[in-house]
């Protein structure tokens, strides 16, 4: 039985926003405390524990996630060009990292990829009505009723 779009295949399942009961818990024991127990890794990182440290800037220094890459819409090859020209310029000037580079970079190829096949079917349907006009205006000049 397929699934309606819009509607939960459970219905009587996890209802949004419940939270677990694990997160729950941790929010209680470390929530009265939270404030002296940041002071106690900090002053530990500053007498040189490594894994308070670690500790420390991780909470301090969150992970950056990938920042949004805007580039010109492709419509055409030529676009592709452009778009990747720019996500070069950027790898190559610092804006981006290697890592942040790479999906708009298959973005691009993705995009590529998938115009090809649309190119090639408008460019045969061209053509056959182009062959079509010519069959039509061949068809008074021959002599040979073909």
């Amino acid at each position: 039985m397929p699934f309606k779009k819009g509607q939960s295949g459970n219905p009587a399942g996890r209802p949004v926003g419940l939270r677990n009961r694990r997160t729950i818990a941790a929010e209680k024991l470390f929530g009265e405390d939270a404030e002296a127990m940041a002071r106690l890794a900090i002053e530990l990182a500053e007498k040189g524990d490594r894994v308070a440290l670690l500790v420390c800037l991780d909470r301090i220094l969150r992970r950056v996630k990938a920042r949004p890459v805007e580039f010109p819409p492709i419509a055409r090859a030529a676009d592709a060009a452009v778009a990747m020209d720019g996500v070069r310029r950027a790898l190559a000037g610092g804006k981006l990292s290697a890592r942040e580079a790479a999906a708009p970079s298959k973005q691009v190829a993705n995009t590529v990829r998938t115009a090809k096949p649309a190119g090639r079917e408008q460019r045969l349907r061209a053509l056959e009505s182009l062959l079509a006009q010519m069959k039509e205006r061949s068809r008074p000049f021959d002599r040979f009723g073909a």
